[in-house]
């Protein structure tokens, strides 16, 4: 039998985080950020009937034209300035394709999304992290630095950051923005649970993509669709590094009415954004945990507990969440996503009994180490 030829395989590709894989067989997922919570019957009747009346046999229509005049129109951008993909995750690897590559520079902030160093290392250039400051918050100094010394083409900035919840001014974005000689995309993927978005600071700076994605409170993370606002200019070089028909036609017309119903969907994200307060007041009034504050749809909280038996103890509860301690800044950090009240409370309870009872040596060795950051 022929072996297969790993060796023609770029080395950079081999390197790079593993498959995310699957999930715990638990009732209550709180790991990977998407909604947990129920969407509106009519908006699901409203999507079903769009998806049936489909016509697959075409190629769908590359412009997407539903789709990109809702957002256009929601955004107040034109909606020659908006590319979709297959989730944020392939923006992000669209954009280190398009704007980085072999002997180019890209920073992000560390710790932080994995994805970000996996697409800049896809793309064979260089990934450069600029670490958080004190208390895990973003150091602009640093980042400015980092910026004039290194002249990236490309810098990903998370707002609010993942996995911390931290939401930048405007100001301090206005300010990196400036700096810097390439693109500073701005990843918005929590965007709709913050208290602010960048929205007008692409009428004030050609070199500053947003990412937005259906998969958080657009609770459309199965469908996989992510999108970039840029200048139409940026917009257009972007689409020539994607191939024709990135996104199906089912996806898009879900998207659409989803677009069209966005209002429902806004009452939903109030209500999470009100039970993260509810989840973050019950957490740190559990004795010896540290709750980070959190613009998003989770909450990440440090525990004196080594976190993956932690983990594993909350998976015999019936709840699976994240584990960041694999990143030494992180140790001892679990990360919740916001789910029902109901979820929260059999979290909050099966936390507490975990925590209740000492670890032994014979418990460590019998975990696996920390997942993946990914998500």
């Amino acid at each position: 039998m022929k072996p297969v030829p790993l060796d023609v395989v770029r080395p950079e590709v081999m390197e790079l985080a593993p498959d995310v894989g699957s999930r715990p067989d638990v009732p209550i997922h709180l790991d990977w950020n998407e909604s947990r919570w129920p969407l509106p019957d009519d908006l699901i009747a409203g999507m079903a009937e769009a998806t049936a009346t489909a016509d697959s046999r075409p190629y769908p229509d590359g412009g997407y034209p539903a789709v990109r005049e809702a957002i256009g129109a929601l955004a107040d951008w034109d909606p020659e300035g908006v590319v979709f993909g297959n989730g944020g995750d392939d923006m992000l690897q669209l954009s280190g394709l398009a704007l980085t590559g072999p002997g180019r520079a890209a920073i992000y902030p560390s710790p932080g999304f994995s994805m970000y160093p996996w697409a800049i290392r896809l793309a064979g250039a260089e990934p450069r992290p600029v670490p958080l400051g004190e208390n895990l918050a973003y150091d602009l100094d640093a980042l400015e630095s980092r910026i004039v010394a290194d002249r990236p083409s490309l810098i990903f900035l998370t707002n609010p950051h993942n996995p911390t919840g931290e939401l930048l001014p405007l100001d301090a974005v206005r300010r990196l923005a400036d700096a810097a000689p390439g693109f500073l995309l701005l990843d918005e993927a929590y965007h709709e649970f913050a208290a602010w978005n960048a929205r007008e600071l692409l009428d004030e700076f050609g070199n500053i993509l947003l990412l937005r994605t259906f998969s958080k409170a657009m609770a459309m993370a199965g469908a996989r669709l992510g999108y970039l606002l840029a200048r139409p200019e940026a917009a257009h070089a972007m689409r020539r590094a994607q191939p024709p028909f990135p996104v199906g036609v089912y996806t898009c017309r879900a998207a659409a009415v989803a677009m069209r119903r966005r209002e429902l969907l806004m009452d939903l994200t109030r209500r999470i954004t009100a039970e993260r307060s509810w989840l973050a007041d019950r957490l740190r009034s559990v004795e010896a945990v540290e709750v980070w504050p959190s613009q998003t749809n989770f909450l990440l909280f440090r525990t004196p507990m080594h976190s993956p038996v932690l983990r594993r103890r909350l998976i015999g509860h019936g709840v699976s969440l994240r584990d960041f301690s694999a990143h030494p800044r992180l140790a001892g950090t679990l990360r919740v996503t916001v789910g029902t009240r109901e979820e929260n409370l059999v979290f909050l309870s099966g936390l507490r009994d975990s925590l209740s009872t000492p670890v032994d040596e014979a418990e460590i060795a019998a975990v696996a180490g920390p997942d993946s950051p990914i998500g």
